[in-house]
């Protein structure tokens, strides 16, 4: 009453939520709700205003309103309002009931991300604002259990492990680099059987459609996963930023990284940085040859990656000039003049 008197007629009045307002009452109850309508009902009468009901859905039942179907027979029209993604990134909005008219599309908004506050070390606080797009909720209600801890791993190897092309774009996450978080998930408990589960919930997702490969680099392929990898690529971004305090630019001090961009133009490391040759014209020997270590075999095992993957990396180290392997195999680390 007072707020009419001060601000004028409300136009909307909102009741958020059912449940806090209806104190002493039973929303399981048709009798309680009827009560409940009717007193929302006169408020509308008396100032010419519309209600705003916000009220819980089911808990078996996400896709209705919790308590008494009376509910819906009140209505005029109801709207469910979800969040889908692993992060509840893409707020979706659908009608449920339409009198007297016909039921509108559902229509999405973005969940983005705002720095709002900056503290005085740097520190940034932030909130997140909707945003409308277009686009639609991923359907992952097929998926068994295991794919969809397959799929979080997936997204938790995005977060820290995902790649970058040149724009700063997400374009995947590399097989080797997605296999350790979900062996930390795996309920098999020998080795072997973890690789086998991978194998079989990664061919599972591609089929499906929800990831597509491209020379073992993973990417979502469903239209929520854009707003996903979006964020990864912040993400990424960020921790690039943190670690080095600039984007690296790894195509200029790397000859490795020259001919590994040379053939996958779109794709670049983040998260290894290549140290290059240290300063000197031409390197030199530190000590002679370093204590034989594990072999490749243990490194592979030690890291959870294929062997394939170990001698990928300690080429790219040797075409850096930093390791140099003779002909008995015995490893050389050369270290430049200062």
């Amino acid at each position: 009453e007072k707020a009419a008197q001060n601000a004028g007629r409300p136009l909307l009045i909102i009741i958020d939520t059912v449940a806090r307002s209806m104190v002493g009452g039973d929303e399981n109850s048709a009798k309680d709700v009827s009560i409940f309508i009717d007193r929302v009902d006169a408020l509308r009468r008396k100032y010419g205003s519309s209600a705003l009901l916000v009220h819980h859905s089911g808990i078996m039942d996400k896709g209705r309103l919790r308590g008494s179907s009376a509910w819906k027979g009140a209505l005029d029209a109801e709207y469910l309002i979800s969040s889908s993604g692993p992060e509840g990134l893409l707020v979706t909005v659908e009608c449920k009931k339409m009198k007297d008219a016909p039921q509108p599309a559902p229509f999405s908004f973005e969940a983005v991300e705002y720095v709002v506050l900056e503290g005085k070390t740097g520190k940034e606080y932030t909130s997140l604002a909707l945003k409308p797009t277009d686009e639609k909720p991923t359907k992952t209600k097929d998926l068994s259990k295991a794919l969809k801890r397959a799929l979080d791993s997936y997204h938790a190897a995005a977060k820290e492990k995902g790649l970058l092309d040149k724009q700063g774009k997400f374009v995947g996450v590399r097989l080797e680099d997605w296999r350790p978080y979900f062996y930390e998930t795996a309920t098999a408990e020998s080795k072997d059987g973890k690789r086998k589960a991978f194998n079989r919930a990664r061919d599972e997702l591609v089929d499906k459609g929800i990831l597509t490969p491209k020379n073992d680099v993973y990417l979502p392929v469903q239209s929520v996963d854009t707003l996903l990898v979006n964020e990864y690529a912040k993400r990424l971004k960020n921790l690039t930023e943190r670690d080095s305090g600039t984007e690296r630019d790894i195509s200029v001090t790397c000859p490795a990284a020259n001919d590994f961009e040379r053939d996958n133009r779109d794709i670049i490391y983040k998260d290894v940085p290549c140290p290059g040759r240290l300063s000197g014209s031409e390197g030199e020997e530190k000590n002679t040859s370093l204590p034989r270590g594990p072999s490749l075999s243990e490194l592979a095992s030690r890291a959870g990656v294929s062997q394939a993957a170990v001698q990928e990396e300690l080429d790219r180290w040797k075409k850096c000039g930093r390791l140099k392997e003779d002909g008995d195999g015995t490893i050389h680390l050369l270290a430049g003049t200062s």
